[in-house]
């Protein structure tokens, strides 16, 4: 589900359920080092759970693996997790990963650079 934050007037993931993905296309992570870091923010539900990251195919290499807290389904954090090294242009696949039910939402996510 995609929805509009009223207070921010941005669109957010929720719903988010084991088995969900989102994908990406053609994300420039640079020609020199790339990223080291990527941060999430997040709404976590009860049981929290993971996100990967996949570059070029959704079966591709994982170059993030990041474990969501558990939370309450409304308080909003950032959390960083590294990435593996990675340059050029790639489309990427967000993989959502937990316990049954909803896991948390995302409101966005932003690379850092190395």
């Amino acid at each position: 589900d995609v929805y509009k934050r009223q207070e921010t007037k941005s669109e957010e993931l929720a719903g988010i359920e084991h088995g969900n993905g989102a994908a990406y296309k053609y994300i420039n992570f640079g020609e020199k080092g790339g990223p080291k870091e990527v941060i999430f923010r997040v709404a976590p539900e009860k049981t929290g759970g993971q996100i990967a990251i996949r570059i070029d195919k959704p079966w591709g290499e994982a170059i993030v693996r990041a474990d969501i807290p558990p939370g309450d389904g409304r308080t909003w954090m950032n959390l960083s997790f590294p990435v593996k090294e990675v340059t050029g242009i790639h489309p990427i696949w967000l993989y959502f990963s937990g316990a049954e039910g909803q896991l948390m939402k995302l409101d966005w996510f932003e690379f850092k650079a190395r």
